[in-house]
């Protein structure tokens, strides 16, 4: 894994839910596909490059994303991470910072999800505003809606990024990456004549980071207020602990709602001033590490074309002397060889 690229989502944003993604573009494989209730919140998408990291056993050689504040969390975490392993990288940034037009590989992602992924959620989630049971200002139906929607929706998005990484993409001979299943590709890359760049990072400073930039703890992380959890809970398991899928969501919704609102606890004011505050973790200041000189921007790959923007010798790339390897080679010498088609059985 030599470069990581990551970007967020905010297409549902009216019913309290944000997407954030987490991408390797040499693979073309999904590494992380998260809906949550903030993706502006740096503590939030520390986490996901974390767990991503963790499932991996280490990290890439750089990560990039746009320039938004959500995303100092993973930079740090990214930067901490390879300055504890290789001191020879103490002055740089191991982040390179794209804004949407040049972070193309996350997008084009979200572009196919537009199309195949979001347009069935959508239109369940709309059905609960036209039928007038789903009010944006009330505190009570959006902490509802988090407690239902966010964890059915991302069994939705772990099913979507499992078969969008056991599929091959359709061959392009314009694409010199390689082709195949990303999975494959990834676990396997001497298949492809490739190696895997990921560095490897020891369990205790997976700890370390999480406890700095994403601790467990943090409110940010916590699906709803745990005031409110308790109640929800009480009230999900009085109906059974339904299974919730998108038919009938906005059918266990009602019911919730319908439980919350007899429930003597909820009507104090104390419980109101938790609903209130609800979404006060939603952001967070977090700033980058200080001091530090950003990456160097990639050699050309062909003149006036695209760089490179990996993180292989400070993020200049592989750097080829062409000259040198040809008077190496010795390439006035005749290299052929020749095959033998005489037949055997006329010499006998």
């Amino acid at each position: 894994m030599d470069v990581l690229t990551m970007d967020q989502h905010d297409k549902h944003q009216r019913f309290g839910l944000r997407y954030h993604l987490g991408f390797d573009p040499f693979p073309g494989r999904i590494a992380w596909f998260r809906v949550w209730w903030s993706n502006r919140n740096p503590k939030v998408t520390s986490k996901y490059f974390l767990d991503s990291s963790r499932e991996r056993g280490g990290v890439p050689l750089v990560s990039q994303s746009d320039p938004g504040s959500e995303n100092y969390g993973p930079a740090n975490c990214q930067t901490a991470i390879r300055h504890c392993l290789d001191p020879s990288l103490q002055n740089t940034r191991q982040h390179r910072w794209k804004n949407h037009t040049q972070n193309v590989k996350p997008e084009s992602v979200w572009s196919q999800m537009r199309r195949n992924f979001f347009p069935g959620i959508e239109n369940v989630l709309e059905r609960g505003v036209i039928n007038g049971l789903f009010d944006f200002n009330n505190p009570l139906e959006k902490l509802t809606l988090r407690f239902l929607a966010i964890p059915m929706i991302q069994a939705l998005c772990d099913s979507y990024a499992r078969r969008y990484n056991s599929s091959p993409r359709r061959p392009d001979k314009r694409k010199v990456l390689p082709q195949g299943i990303p999975d494959i590709i990834c676990a396997k890359p001497h298949l492809y004549n490739t190696e895997d760049f990921t560095v490897k990072v020891p369990h205790e400073l997976f700890n370390e980071m999480e406890a700095k930039y994403a601790p467990p703890d943090d409110p940010a992380l916590q699906l709803t207020p745990p005031e409110f959890q308790v109640l929800a809970d009480t009230v999900y398991a009085s109906l059974g602990s339904p299974v919730v899928t998108l038919n009938n969501l906005w059918g266990v919704y009602s019911d919730m709602l319908k439980g919350l609102r007899l429930l003597r606890e909820a009507q104090t004011e104390s419980f109101q001033t938790v609903l209130q505050g609800s979404d006060a973790a939603f952001n967070c200041e977090m700033p980058l590490i200080p001091g530090l000189e950003e990456l160097r921007e990639g050699l050309e790959i062909v003149p006036g074309g695209p760089r490179y923007m990996g993180g292989i010798n400070l993020g200049e790339g592989v750097v080829f002397d062409i000259q040198e390897q040809e008077s190496e080679s010795g390439d006035d010498e005749d290299h052929r060889e020749y095959a033998d088609w005489t037949d055997l059985e006329d010499e006998a």
